[in-house]
C-alpha cells in the first residue's frame, strides 16, 4: 500500500537515484568541452566509461538497504517497505542513467561554436570559479601528503582516532537513548482505573474530574469519555482531539506534560495519561519483571518496585499488572483437628469443591444422548461463607463433621489473574519517562535502588522494556550491516578484480560515524532506532563516491599517467560529482527534518554522517589507495 514509510522511502530515494545520472551528465560534458566530441559519441562513450562504476554503485547501495529484511518482529515488518521500495527505485534510476538520459542528451544537448565557447568561458560562472579554487587547494594538499609516508599514517590514525572516540561516546551512554521519540499527533489518551469492584457512578466522577482538567487546555478541539468495559465498571478512557498543528503552539506530547500533575493529583482512581510514540508499538520505556512460586510474595518486591520508580525525576505513568479482584474466601485447615477426625487437606478441598460445583455422579444415554447426572449441594442453601461452614465431612469412620470444625475460614484480597513466565508467576512493574529524560541514567538510578530490596525465598527481579528492544534491535541490525558489508565486499571484488582496492573502501566505511555522533551532539539529538536505520543506510551510500573515485584512478594509472598525478587528477576529475551527489542526496532528506520526528534522527545521520564521509573520501582513498597500490599491487589477478 502507499503509506507514509513507502513516501519517506521514496523521498529519501529522491537524493539517491540522482546520483547515478550526475555520473553519466558529467561524463558527457567532459567528454563535449574537453575532448570536443559530438553529444552522441560523448553519450556513448559516458556510457562505455562509467557503466561498471554505477552499475556496481547501485548493487552496492541495495545491498546496504536489503538486509534491513533480516529484522524480525514487528520492527521487521514495520520496516520492510524501506528496503523493498529503495532498491526498486534505485534500480529503475541505473535503467534511467544508462539508456534514457543518453539518448535524451544526444537529441537535445548541443555543442557550442568554438568562438562561443571561448566567449563563455572568458567569464565563469561563481560556481566554476569556486569550484576551481577547491580543486586547487585539494590537489596541493594531495600532493603534501601523499609522497609522504609519516604524513599518510598520521592522517589515518587521526582519523580512525576519531572514530574510536565516537564509538566510546555512544557506548559510555554520555549520549540519550530513545528507541522511539514521542510523535506530535492530533489527540492523546488518558486511563482511569478505579479499584475493582467500584460501580459505575463512581467511575463517572473520577472521569468527571478528568474532564474538568481536559477542559481547561487551549488546544483541545473535542474529546470522547468512555465509562465501563464490558462488565468492568471500575474503568474508563478520554480520547481528547487537539486542533491542527498548524493552530497550536504546543505539540501533543508537550501538552500530555504540563497536564500530568494535575491528572495525577485526582483522588479516587489512577489516573494516567499515554503520548504516542513514531513508529511502531514497542514496550514501555522500563518495565521490571519480577517472578517467584508464590504469587503473595511477588506484591511487595512490586510495592518496593514501584516506590523507587516514584522517587526518580521524569519517570511517570508507573503501573502494575496486579489487577485485584473483589476478594475471595479463603479457609484454612487445622490440621491437628482434621488429624483427629481423619481428614487430610484434599479430601477437605475435594468436599467442598463437589458442594459447591458439584460432580458427575454418571451419565445416561437418553434417545441417543449422552446426559451427565451432576450431584451437589443445593444452591439456594448456600448463600454465604457460612452456610459453606455448615458442610458436612465424612469421616473414615462415618461420622459427619461440619466444616467448621476443621477449618477457619476468612475474607482476603485476591487478584484478578496470575500471570506466568515459563512457568513462574510473574509482576510487570511497568513506567514511562518524560520527554528528554535519559533513560540509562533512570535505569542506572534503579540497579543503585534494588540493591536495597528485601527479597523473599524463591523470587527474583529483572529489568526490560525498551532496553530490551533496543538490544535486539541493535543486534539485527548490526547483522544486517555485516551481511551488507559482505554483499558489498562481494561486488566490489567482482568490480575491481582486486582484494586490495575492495578493502581500501571498506576501510573507509566506519568512518562516517564520527560525522553522526558529532552531528547528534550538536543538536542533543538521541540515538534511535532510526539512526541506526540512518547508519546502516550510509554504508551504502558512501560507497558510491569511492567506486567512482578509484575507477577513474585506475584509468588513470593504466593510460600511461604517474602513480602520484593519477591519483591527484582522479580526485580533482571527481570532486565536482562526488560533491554533487552529496549535495542532492543532502538536499533530498533535508525537509525531512522538520516532517517527523521519528525519522528526524535518521536525515540527521544521513546529513552529517555523509557530509563528513565525503571529505574523508576525497582525502582517505587517495591516501589509502597511495600505500597499497604502488607497484601495481592492486591489478593483481
Amino acid at each position: 500500500t502507499i503509506n507514509s514509510l513507502v513516501l519517506f522511502s521514496l523521498v529519501l530515494s529522491l537524493g539517491l537515484m540522482v546520483d547515478n545520472s550526475i555520473v553519466i551528465m558529467e561524463g558527457i560534458n567532459e567528454y563535449m568541452k574537453q575532448h570536443k566530441k559530438t553529444a552522441y559519441e560523448a553519450a556513448i562513450l559516458s556510457v562505455w566509461n562509467y557503466k561498471w562504476p554505477i552499475i556496481a554503485g547501485t548493487l552496492t547501495t541495495v545491498s546496504a538497504f536489503l538486509p534491513m529484511l533480516l529484522v524480525s518482529g514487528i520492527l521487521g515488518q514495520f520496516l520492510r517497505v524501506l528496503p523493498i521500495t529503495i532498491s526498486a527505485t534505485l534500480l529503475s534510476s541505473l535503467f534511467v542513467a544508462l539508456v534514457i538520459l543518453p539518448t535524451l542528451a544526444a537529441r537535445n544537448v548541443k555543442v557550442h561554436a568554438r568562438e562561443e565557447y571561448a566567449r563563455t568561458h572568458e567569464k565563469k560562472h561563481w560556481f566554476t570559479r569556486t569550484m576551481e579554487r577547491v580543486k586547487s587547494g585539494y590537489a596541493d594538499y594531495l600532493r603534501s601528503v601523499l609522497p609522504t609516508k609519516k604524513r599518510r599514517r598520521k592522517l589515518l590514525l587521526g582519523a580512525w582516532g576519531m572514530f574510536v572516540v565516537s564509538i566510546v561516546i555512544a557506548a559510555s551512554g554520555l549520549m540519550r537513548i530513545e528507541m522511539f521519540p514521542p510523535a506530535d499527533v492530533d489527540f492523546f489518551l488518558v486511563d482511569i482505573e478505579l479499584p475493582a469492584g467500584s460501580v459505575l457512578d463512581d467511575t463517572s466522577a473520577v472521569a468527571a474530574r478528568v474532564e474538568s482538567v481536559i477542559v481547561a487546555i487551549p488546544e483541545v478541539d473535542n474529546f470522547v469519555t468512555t465509562i465501563g468495559s464490558g462488565s468492568a465498571e471500575h474503568v474508563g478512557s478520554v480520547v481528547v482531539n487537539l486542533v491542527g498543528d498548524d493552530e497550536r503552539d504546543r505539540k501533543s506530547y508537550e501538552i500530555v506534560s504540563a497536564i500530568r500533575n494535575d491528572l495525577s493529583a485526582i483522588q479516587g482512581g489512577e489516573v494516567t495519561a499515554e503520548e504516542l510514540t513514531g513508529g511502531p508499538p514497542t514496550g514501555a520505556p522500563i518495565e521490571v519483571r519480577i517472578f517467584g512460586q508464590d504469587s503473595k510474595q511477588l506484591v511487595p518486591v512490586a510495592e518496593q518496585t514501584i516506590a523507587a520508580l516514584k522517587s526518580f525525576d521524569g519517570v511517570v505513568n508507573i503501573k502494575d499488572n496486579m489487577e485485584d479482584a473483589t476478594g475471595e474466601f479463603a479457609f484454612t485447615v487445622d490440621r491437628a483437628r482434621a488429624n483427629y477426625y481423619g481428614l487430610d487437606v484434599v479430601t477437605i478441598a475435594s468436599t467442598l469443591r463437589t458442594a459447591i460445583f458439584g460432580v458427575t455422579a454418571t451419565t445416561l444415554n437418553i434417545n441417543g444422548d449422552d446426559v451427565d447426572i451432576v450431584v451437589q449441594y443445593d444452591t439456594d442453601q448456600i448463600a454465604s461463607a457460612a452456610d459453606l461452614e455448615r458442610i458436612s465431612l465424612i469421616t473414615p469412620q462415618g461420622v459427619q463433621v461440619p466444616l467448621k470444625q476443621v477449618a477457619a475460614v476468612s475474607f482476603e484480597p485476591a487478584l484478578q489473574n496470575i500471570l506466568h513466565n515459563d512457568g513462574r508467576n510473574t509482576v510487570s512493574v511497568t513506567a514511562e519517562i518524560e520527554t528528554g529524560v535519559d533513560l540509562q541514567k533512570v535505569l542506572a538510578q534503579f540497579d543503585e535502588a534494588q540493591s536495597l530490596f528485601t527479597f523473599p525465598d524463591g523470587t527474583s527481579l529483572e529489568v526490560g522494556g525498551e532496553v530490551e528492544d533496543i538490544q535486539q534491535s541493535l543486534q539485527e541490525t548490526f547483522t544486517s550491516m555485516v551481511v551488507a558489508v559482505i554483499l558489498i565486499a562481494f561486488i566490489l571484488v567482482l568490480q575491481f578484480n582486486s582484494f586490495r582496492q575492495p578493502f581500501i573502501i571498506l576501510f573507509a566505511l566506519p568512518l562516517a560515524l564520527p560525522g553522526v555522533i558529532i552531528g547528534l551532539n550538536l543538536l542533543r539529538a538521541p540515538l534511535s532506532f532510526a539512526v541506526f536505520i540512518g547508519i546502516v543506510s550510509l554504508t551504502g551510500i558512501v560507497v558510491n563516491d569511492a567506486i567512482v573515485l578509484i575507477d577513474k584512478i585506475n584509468k588513470n594509472v593504466k593510460n600511461g599517467m604517474s602513480f602520484i598525478d593519477s591519483i591527484i587528477e582522479g580526485g580533482m576529475s571527481r570532486m565536482q560529482p562526488i560533491l554533487l551527489t552529496t549535495l542532492t542526496t543532502i538536499a533530498g532528506i533535508f525537509p525531512l527534518i522538520f516532517a517527523d520526528e521519528f525519522w528526524r534522527g535518521l536525515s540527521y545521520t544521513i546529513i552529517f554522517g555523509l557530509g563528513f564521509a565525503t571529505i574523508l573520501t576525497l582525502v582517505i582513498v587517495p591516501v589509502m589507495y597511495a600505500g597499497l597500490c604502488r607497484d601495481n599491487k592492486c591489478f593483481d589477478k
